[in-house]
């Protein structure tokens, strides 16, 4: 159905000030100014799904909600080669 937002699953793998980049379950990372779900901080390892939105500076996470918190601690980043080379 059209109407209806396309939700997809993937694990949270960078979180910076303003900002968290999400692995999808296929395809390129997205990301999100989401950094807090339900009350309490995303977690690098958190599983989570969202609706995919599109702007001139590519796909963007929105409405995220926790499926399965992460068993590790907070984290602040994965190692900066890591990111993309480029976020807008």
């Amino acid at each position: 159905d059209r109407s209806k937002p396309f939700r997809v699953g993937g694990w949270i793998q960078v979180i910076k000030p303003g900002y968290v980049l999400i692995q999808p379950e296929s395809g390129p990372m997205v990301i999100t100014t989401m950094t807090w779900v339900d009350g309490t901080p995303l977690r690098v390892g958190d599983k989570v799904d969202f609706e995919i939105t599109f702007s001139a500076k590519g796909a963007f996470a929105e409405n995220l909600k926790r499926t399965q918190k992460s068993d590790s601690s907070p984290a602040t980043s994965l190692p900066g080669d890591q990111l993309p080379l480029s976020l807008g």
